[in-house]
């Protein structure tokens, strides 16, 4: 099931997580709208998938990744993390074992986004949440990603998608008390970011957003 998006991955993985370092005040303010988003409660068990270099679980304390890439979840592993090798379209791990659910910049590399919201729904425990952060391809920064994609080595096979749409999906999944919080009005603004940007609830105008649903 590897795909050229995850030998990309492979292939320039400390190039990938190098970028929060010198991107210190966005890579700051995407933690914070995820932990909106997370909210107050306090998840025993929780698992990201698509963990990457466990940039964003290693803040949030969540000891479980997915993750396909080899190289990248070396990386996590050295966080701290647990890391298991695989696809969020058939996530090896038995129904209801999370009450946390973080899917962060992930969704628009999958092959099947869909699939990828039901397996999490599927390995959450009743009243466990899903939290996924996007890059909303109906705003401003969304579109500058678009206009990018031949020429950035991880977006260039990714495909975006927007608020509504995830929104809507959660929905017909049955997720229940959705949540959005956005963030990166500006874009124009992010390669001399000196300070956390702003966040606010809601959806469709910050091109960084991140959307919680319950499982009922």
């Amino acid at each position: 099931m590897k795909t050229k998006i995850y030998n990309v991955f492979d292939k320039n993985a400390f190039e990938y997580d190098s970028w929060f370092d010198k991107n210190k005040y966005l890579y700051l303010t995407e933690l914070e709208v995820v932990k909106e988003g997370i909210g107050k409660k306090k998840y025993k068990n929780a698992i990201e998938i698509g963990v990457g270099t466990g940039r964003f679980s290693e803040p949030f304390g969540i000891k479980i990744g997915l993750e396909p890439s080899e190289d990248m979840g070396k990386l996590a592993v050295k966080r701290g993390i647990a890391v298991v090798k695989g696809y969020g379209e058939n996530i090896p791990f038995f129904d209801e074992s999370f009450d946390l659910v973080l899917i962060a910049f992930t969704l628009c590399f999958v092959k099947d986004p869909i699939k990828v919201l039901t397996e999490s729904k599927r390995i959450l425990k009743k009243r466990g949440r899903i939290v996924i952060g996007i890059i909303d391809k109906d705003t401003e920064l969304g579109r500058m990603y678009l206009l990018k994609k031949k020429t950035d080595v991880f977006y260039r096979d990714a495909k975006f998608y927007s608020s509504l749409w995830l929104i809507e999906k959660l929905k017909k999944l049955k997720f229940k008390n959705i949540t959005t919080y956005q963030t990166l009005f500006k874009p124009q603004n992010l390669k001399n970011l000196r300070k956390l940007d702003r966040i606010e609830k809601g959806h469709g105008r910050g091109g960084f957003c991140v959307i919680s649903g319950e499982k009922i």
